[in-house]
């Protein structure tokens, strides 16, 4: 973990990376630190936001059908069905920078796990910053299942 209380933040993003790897478990080890309530509620936000979409870490399919125009985005995504849960971040470039992915077939709508804002959606792409956080999930709805090979 990061020692400084203002990285902590940087907790919340791994577990997301963890959770968009379906793990069994997720373990924390207290080095540098100790985990107190200004150390763990990163962790309590990345489960907050990401409880109502269980079912994607426990039933999705990775999925890597998708383009990004930043070599700085790091992304990973699961889908169930018509659905995609995307988690994108930006941890090293300036976040006002506004990225766009592209998908294989059109976006029927695109939303943040965080708030439920709607973000614009232009055919099979979605463009967005990360002045919000520097990891974001977004859940992704799509006219026709995909991955379907897969699942």
């Amino acid at each position: 973990t990061e020692t400084r209380l203002d990285r902590k933040v940087m907790l919340k993003y791994q577990m997301f990376e963890s959770l968009m790897q379906k793990p069994k478990m997720i373990v924390f080890y207290a080095g540098a630190t100790i985990f107190n309530a200004p150390t763990l509620a990163p962790v309590v936000e990345a489960i907050r936001i990401a409880q109502p979409l269980e079912e994607f870490f426990t039933d999705g399919v990775r999925f890597y059908d998708f383009e990004k125009n930043a070599p700085y985005l790091r992304l990973k995504a699961l889908s169930l069905g018509k659905r995609v849960l995307l988690y994108a971040a930006n941890y090293t470039d300036n976040p006002a920078k506004q990225v766009t992915v592209t998908f294989p077939q059109p976006l029927l709508s695109a939303i943040e796990c965080d708030g439920g804002k709607k973000l614009a959606v232009s055919g099979k792409e979605i463009t967005f910053d990360f002045q919000k956080d520097r990891g974001q999930l977004f859940l992704l709805e799509f006219p026709s299942p995909v991955n379907e090979r897969i699942q």
